[in-house]
């Protein structure tokens, strides 16, 4: 079969917990057309299911994509977020987490016009 590649699985920074709507990036990486506001309800239900799971929010939305039968390919400057992102391995979310991300990323789909993290 043939099996999807997730590019920007984080998208581009949004879903890491690292930005808000308060503290959008600087420079390069503002985002453009899509700002942190049309992300909000998404990020705030990783962190939800994080904080359930004792897990980041990019490890989330990792694990999310792994579970819907995706490769993802997320970035890493250095060791430590490799080994985050590595966190997403060996644990499941729950059928309850998955519906709700499912929802979720589903709305965030319409509030961006069919545009899911496209180079802003």
């Amino acid at each position: 079969g043939i099996v999807p590649l997730a590019y920007s699985p984080m998208g581009q920074g949004r879903l890491t917990g690292k930005y808000s709507a308060e503290s959008p990036p600087q420079g390069r990486r503002r985002f453009g057309a899509h700002p942190m506001e049309h992300v909000e309800a998404v990020l705030e239900l990783v962190r939800r299911v994080g904080e359930t799971n004792e897990r980041t929010p990019s490890q989330v939305a990792l694990r999310w994509l792994v579970q819907k039968g995706a490769v993802p390919i997320p970035g890493a400057k250095n060791q430590e977020q490799a080994s985050l992102n590595a966190g997403a391995l060996g644990w499941e979310l729950s059928a309850t987490d998955m519906a709700a991300l499912d929802a979720v990323a589903l709305e965030g789909r319409r509030t961006i016009h069919g545009r899911i993290f496209q180079h802003g």
